[in-house]
């Protein structure tokens, strides 16, 4: 079995006041986790979130964010389904074929 960290546990608590990736990458491999499914990309790039994840060889194993489409009216959903593009577009820099999306 894998186990991965969930950055959103991490950013809670004390972490929110000083959230850096690369501690959070270190800390996730001194623990011996293999990766973590990374809730939004707390106003980092993508790339740079990747780039700093393969230099501690872990992998990410989904991508969460949140968009809100329950809306019965098509045009009041569309924002969010161009925010789920973009979402999967994230999802693919950071090298996860996994989203998950928290909807209201």
């Amino acid at each position: 079995m894998k186990i991965s960290m969930m950055s959103y546990t991490m950013y809670r608590g004390k972490w929110k006041d000083a959230f850096n990736v690369e501690k959070l990458c270190q800390f996730t491999k001194n623990l011996g986790l293999d990766g973590i499914d990374w809730v939004t990309t707390y106003g980092n790039k993508p790339q740079e979130i990747k780039k700093i994840m393969d230099d501690y060889c872990l992998k990410t194993v989904c991508y969460t964010f949140f968009v809100d489409i329950n809306f019965k009216e098509r045009s009041l959903r569309q924002k969010g389904i161009e925010e789920i593009k973009r979402g999967l577009e994230i999802a693919s820099i950071l090298g996860t074929d996994k989203i998950m999306l928290p909807i209201g």
